[in-house]
């Protein structure tokens, strides 16, 4: 069993409003990422928020909800929130930032697979060279990931464990975007409407 854990309660400091909010071609930034992992393999979804707004148009059953009320002190305290809410039988946690809205079904399949394979190491995508998210880490991790404070996530895990790290390497390299400032909500709309178009034409 892998457990998705989505991380949407961070304070959206250099936006200036909420960005998992903000709406491209009509759908909340936040709806990419959390209708994609519904698809996905992945067997529970958490969604880890503290803004009211982020829940009130999502429908699905299939969603825990779990509310930060100390998002202020870092996002340490998303990550213990969702694995103290994961079911008790997941062998695996699956961390995906809710902004990363070009983030595909296929690609997280793509990593669950390879978690499924090697269950004691952890899955870490590649775009073109880099490292990004979502990442899945063994719950074999979990006292480690408890001791964690502020804003310090998974790379402090992944930089003390080298050892159980295998990478994926992902075709699409604009699926490691993230959504920093306006200027990347503008990038994704441009590659959301090719991609859009290339679908028409059968490209």
């Amino acid at each position: 069993m892998v457990t998705g854990i989505i991380m949407a309660s961070g304070l959206s400091k250099r936006m200036g409003e909420n960005k998992l909010l903000i709406k491209i071609n009509n759908k909340r930034i936040i709806d990419f990422v959390l209708e994609n992992a519904l698809k996905s393999k992945l067997d529970e979804i958490i969604l880890i928020y503290a803004n009211d707004e982020i829940i009130k148009q999502i429908k699905s059953e299939k969603v825990i909800f779990v509310k930060n009320f100390k998002n202020v002190l870092g996002q340490s305290e998303s990550i213990k929130l969702g694995i103290e809410n994961a079911n008790k039988n997941t062998c695996g946690i699956c961390f995906l930032v809710a902004d990363q809205p070009l983030l595909t079904t296929k690609t997280i399949n793509t990593l669950v697979d390879k978690f499924k394979e090697f269950n004691d190491k952890i899955i870490v995508p590649i775009y073109d060279g880099n490292r990004s998210t979502p990442v899945i880490f063994p719950i074999s991790l979990k006292d480690e990931f408890m001791k964690l404070k502020g804003d310090i996530g998974g790379r402090e895990i992944i930089k003390n464990n080298r050892d159980k790290i295998i990478t994926c390497n992902i075709k699409n390299s604009f699926e490691g975007i993230d959504i920093d400032c306006k200027e990347d909500i503008n990038r994704v709309i441009k590659i959301i409407n090719r991609e859009i178009l290339e679908e028409k034409l059968d490209i």
